[in-house]
């Protein structure tokens, strides 16, 4: 049974196997449906899920194809039944059923009232009973105690044992009389013990009788021996004729041995001429001989002409010599030309000579270039400063200094500040600092400060000593808080840097007696609270502690909480919410429904402004803290018309489907509508036979039927299409009572099979002439009228010709143009022939069967050919 179920409309055959008894109700019914052919309902469990307490099953409605029996006096005997569905009821999860477990009479009857004993004469409950020895359902004639079991049988079932005297077992079942069941002591008396290996028979001859086996001198007397090779045979010639084999004697008289080399041969030409080969003689005369090197070629030049290839001289001619160095090239030029490359004369009036000397100077040595080689020549020999003098060579310090514009060492000093000084020799401080802008700094021995500007601006920054830092306002002496975008809180106290921030408050008191709702307005800071119960204005009057989180959204113009939410918590584990609108509590308190909760609502608005959709209805499923699936179910409004959408997901296999309508109550989008049953009407209408219903449905690009009843006059039919391009399938049942499954394309599947069981037939006869029938057969290519596609095949009135049996009719309902007002197409019947490929595979397996024997016939008559080519040509290597 395959497991893929969803989205099929058929199911594969399902196998049912059980250890068969001919008298078991179970198996006395399965060949009863077999026999009469009856439909019959089978529930096969696909899925158990004990954690979540579901399972999956799917129910099937069919009838048994076939059953085989297997199995032998060594194993257990099997019928296996081909199941073979016919409509596909139902497959959907269900709960797990509860387990029946019965004990009416209590366990272990001791005559205590606390132990009830069994009394009736059959139980009506799983329980320990005891059956007295005079009771005339007692088998053993002493008291018995044991088991009864009970399972809406006509009679219950017991295990019972002995109670004094000898330990003896019985047992008995619903449909069965009591049987005694032995212990190892009493088997081992009653039956042959394994390890014995049978030495413990009573008599061995009765024995081999019952087993209808030989002793062992008996078979030494009736078979021959195989050691001894036959010599026990009474008569040679009648054991030679009845194994058809020849003797020695005859052997030699009739076949050529081996060891002759072919010389017993008669006639050696007549063998020469049936093996298709030539004497030595005829070879030699017939053949050229490789020692000879071709001298025995009779016309060389016509060898050569046949061969391709030149004489020596005919190369000479045509082709240059390595020895002549080109000298044999008829046209130089040409030659040049061909090659591309230029002659003495052509490269020296095209490239510059070698050269050899620079100004005259040869290059086959250092060359010395003088002054004037370089363009110096006019260069003077004057004085010039020495680099080794640093200076010290100058005629007039003071004269180079001002022609380079630099100071003396003396002015540099009078002019300049100096490091080592570390700006001591500064002359005017305070204009200094305003000149670099550090007037902004100023030091004192228990701060340092920093200005914003110049001039009277009471806002400084001040570092003391002690870590204390931050805005100091001179004018006030106090501290200027940061403000937030700064990265400060803009408050000097923990309550107002907790509003500015909008953090909230960890846990503080909220005092006995207290009007909540009034004091969360004038506490003003958002939080965490708690309280006990003796408070005004609580959610309900639960006993015990409460805490409350408050989230201020927006203030007033007094700073005061104008819309914010208070979430409160009862120490039952109750939740309450209250919404702040414009400094009042108008809704009052709301409690929170919980995962295990039920809640119920008078109305529920999913509002959404200016958006595609609606709010949405959302229903998770979660298992083992993984969400396994989930659907909503929400409203929107496309192209004008308000549309409802219900949406089922599976997250694990990323699966969905949807299903929507509009205010007119048509569908929309249906996406896997039909990966199950779709079923309209309770079960005892879903099968019309006396009327038939279309369902047109539109909005699509395409508009497309589905079709079921009795349409056209057909008895039952089941169709789908659409209206622009007519039918795409249809199953129906004929007239006849025979069932037609047609569609108008391709079909693609995995397998198809037939029944093809031999107890399912009768008058099997084997195709006669296979060959001859394939053979007015042909293999076509085609194109199909109705849509204009390539394909390969037979002709079925071939087909009918040779083998009417795999050729059949089919009746294809042609549409109409234009449908009719309801929207079901018009159509015609037209009826054509088909044919059975199956029987056409029948029949090539047989001429296949014909040919192999044909070829088996000729490879054995190959053989001996071959046989007899290999023992001539021993012969002939032999001669």
């Amino acid at each position: 049974y395959s497991n893929a179920i969803e989205g099929q409309k058929t199911v594969d055959n399902v196998t049912l196997v059980v250890n068969y008894i001919p008298t078991d109700p179970t198996h006395e019914y399965l060949d009863k449906k077999y026999d009469n052919q009856e439909e019959f309902q089978i529930t096969i469990f696909v899925n158990e899920n004990n954690e979540a307490g579901r399972l999956e099953s799917v129910m099937l409605n069919g009838v048994l194809g076939s059953r085989m029996l297997n199995g032998d006096k060594d194993s257990v005997v099997t019928m296996t039944y081909d199941f073979v569905p016919t409509e596909v009821i139902s497959y959907a999860p269900r709960d797990i059923p509860p387990v029946l477990r019965r004990g009416d009479f209590g366990v272990g009857s001791d005559g205590s009232i606390d132990y009830p004993q069994y009394q009736p004469d059959q139980a009506t409950g799983n329980a320990f009973v005891k059956i007295s020895a005079s009771d005339i359902d007692n088998p053993s004639g002493v008291d018995l105690m044991g088991i009864e079991l009970v399972d809406q049988q006509a009679e219950n079932t017991n295990i019972m044992m002995t109670t004094t005297g000898d330990l003896r077992l019985y047992a008995r079942n619903a449909t069965t009389p009591w049987t005694r069941l032995y212990t190892s002591g009493e088997a081992d008396t009653r039956y042959l013990i394994k390890s014995n290996n049978l030495s413990d028979l009573t008599n061995f001859e009765s024995a081999r009788s019952n087993l209808s086996v030989y002793s062992k001198s008996e078979t030494d007397n009736k078979f021959m021996i195989g050691p001894n090779n036959l010599s026990e045979l009474t008569n040679v010639v009648v054991a030679r004729q009845k194994l058809e084999v020849y003797s020695q004697s005859e052997t030699d008289a009739k076949f050529l041995q081996a060891a002759n080399n072919l010389s017993d041969i008669v006639d050696t030409a007549i063998a020469r001429t049936n093996l298709g080969i030539n004497s030595t003689l005829e070879n030699d005369a017939k053949y050229l001989q490789v020692e000879n090197n071709l001298s025995d070629v009779k016309d060389v030049a016509t060898a050569r002409t046949n061969l391709g290839i030149n004489s020596t001289i005919e190369n000479d001619a045509k082709y240059l010599q390595v020895s002549n160095n080109l000298s044999d090239v008829s046209d130089a030029a040409a030659a040049r030309t061909n090659i591309s490359v230029y002659s003495k004369a052509e490269s020296d009036a095209t490239y510059v000579p070698k050269t050899t000397t620079v100004n005259g100077h040869a290059l086959d040595s250092n060359v010395t270039v003088s002054k004037a080689d370089v363009g110096l020549g006019s260069v003077t020999d004057d004085p010039q400063l020495k680099i080794s003098a640093n200076l010290s060579d100058l005629s007039n310090v003071a004269k180079a200094r001002t022609n380079l514009g630099i100071n003396s060492t003396i002015e540099n000093d009078a002019k300049y500040l100096q490091v080592s000084n570390n700006l001591s020799d500064v002359a005017d401080v305070d204009t200094v600092k305003q000149n670099i802008g550090l007037d902004r700094f100023k030091q004192s021995p228990s701060e340092t400060m920093i200005y914003p500007s110049s001039g009277q601006n009471p806002y400084r920054i001040t570092i003391r000593p002690n870590g204390d830092w931050g805005t100091w306002r001179d004018d006030t002496g106090t501290w200027e808080p940061l403000k937030i975008v700064a990265g400060g809180t803009g408050a000097t106290n923990k309550k107002d840097a907790r509003l500015n921030l909008n953090i909230p408050a960890a846990y503080k008191i909220i005092p006995d007696g207290t009007n909540i709702l009034g004091w969360f307005i004038e506490n003003n800071e958002s939080g965490f609270f708690s309280s006990g119960s003796n408070l005004v204005n609580l959610p309900n009057n639960d006993p015990g502690w409460w805490v409350f989180e408050f989230n201020v959204h927006i203030r007033g113009g007094n700073n005061k909480p104008a819309y914010g939410i208070i979430k409160a918590i009862s120490n039952n584990s109750r939740i309450y919410s209250i919404v702040l609108e414009n400094g009042n509590w108008p809704y009052g308190w709301v409690e929170v429904p919980q995962q295990n909760n039920d809640v119920h609502f008078y109305r529920v608005f999913l509002d959404r402004h200016d958006a595609g959709s609606s709010g949405e209805l959302v229903g998770n499923r979660y298992q083992g803290g993984v969400q396994k699936g989930d659907f909503a179910l929400y409203n929107e409004y496309q192209d004008g018309v308000s549309k409802v959408t219900l949406r089922c997901s599976n997250n694990e296999i990323n699966k969905y489907a949807w299903l929507q309508w509009d205010e007119n109550g048509s569908l929309w989008n249906v996406q896997n509508l039909l990966n199950s049953d779709l079923y309209f009407g309770p079960p005892s209408v879903r099968k019309l036979h006396t009327r038939h219903a279309t369902m047109l449905v539109d909005g699509t690009a395409t508009p497309y039927y589905y079709t079921f009843g009795n349409p056209d006059g057909r008895r039952s039919v089941t169709e789908f299409g659409t209206v622009e391009d007519g039918w795409i399938f249809y199953g129906q049942v004929n007239r006849d009572l025979s069932k037609q499954l047609d569609v108008n394309g391709v079909v693609n599947a995995s397998a198809f099979n037939q029944a093809s069981d031999r107890d399912l037939k009768e008058n099997i006869e084997v195709i006669s002439n296979a060959i001859d029938r394939v053979r007015a057969i042909g293999g076509y290519t085609y194109t199909l009228k109705e849509n204009g596609m390539p394909h390969a095949g037979v002709i079925a009135q071939e087909v009918r010709d040779v083998l009417p049996e795999a050729s059949g009719s089919f009746t294809k309902y042609v549409d109409l143009p234009g449908p009719t007002q309801d929207g079901t197409p018009l159509r015609e019947e037209e009826r054509f022939y088909s044919v059975d490929y199956a029987g056409i595979t029948a029949l090539l397996v047989q001429a296949f069967k014909e040919m192999d024997e044909k070829i088996t016939k000729l490879e054995e008559q190959q053989k001996q050919i071959d046989e007899l080519k290999e023992l001539v040509q021993k012969l002939l290597d032999n001669k």
